[in-house]
């Protein structure tokens, strides 16, 4: 399969997906609106940076300047740094999202949290995860875009079944 179809197929469903979240923040409970929100963006700031590529620009962009202040040497330190500070971030968003969530974005929310991390594991040159990410599983499909697209799709089907069963996704705590 061609990866400009796979990268159009993916990108297509991450704009499904957020569509279809964020057409939940009309039917789902008061409480929910904002986890929703959050999601739908989210899901929609993926699209349009798989589409434009702009986690490889942005990475190819820290690497020229690496050896444009000649501080290229050093980048380990830099990347490990930026590395902890995401990490802690998309914890922090992780626990803040989930802590509301019904339990069926749990999976799936997780599958493309850890693909970000994957991906942020990718450009910061750790080569084993490179390994990982790339290994071909099929002719022209790597794993990572399994990851993707299959958390893509679970999240669209939780966000269906919140759609139709809204009593069913209330938040535990309520």
């Amino acid at each position: 399969m061609s990866a400009e179809i796979i990268q159009f197929t993916t990108v297509v469903l991450y704009f499904l997906a957020g569509l279809i979240c964020g057409v939940n923040i009309f039917i789902v409970d008061k409480s929910m609106r904002g986890t929703w929100l959050g999601i739908s963006l989210l899901l929609t700031f993926l699209g349009i940076s798989k589409q434009w590529d702009i986690l490889s620009n942005w990475a190819l962009a820290i690497r020229d300047s690496d050896w444009l202040y000649a501080w290229y040497e050093l980048r380990q330190i830099f990347q490990i740094i930026l590395l902890g500070t995401f990490l802690l971030f998309l914890m922090a968003w992780f626990l803040a999202v989930l802590r509301n969530s019904p339990w069926q974005l749990w999976f799936p929310i997780s599958m493309i949290s850890g693909l970000v991390l994957l991906s942020v594991l990718s450009e910061v040159s750790y080569r084993p995860f490179d390994l990982l990410m790339y290994k071909d599983l099929f002719p022209g499909f790597q794993a990572n875009m399994l990851i993707e697209i299959s958390g893509i799709i679970l999240l669209i089907l939780s966000a269906i079944f919140a759609f139709f069963f809204p009593k069913l996704t209330k938040p535990q705590n309520n």
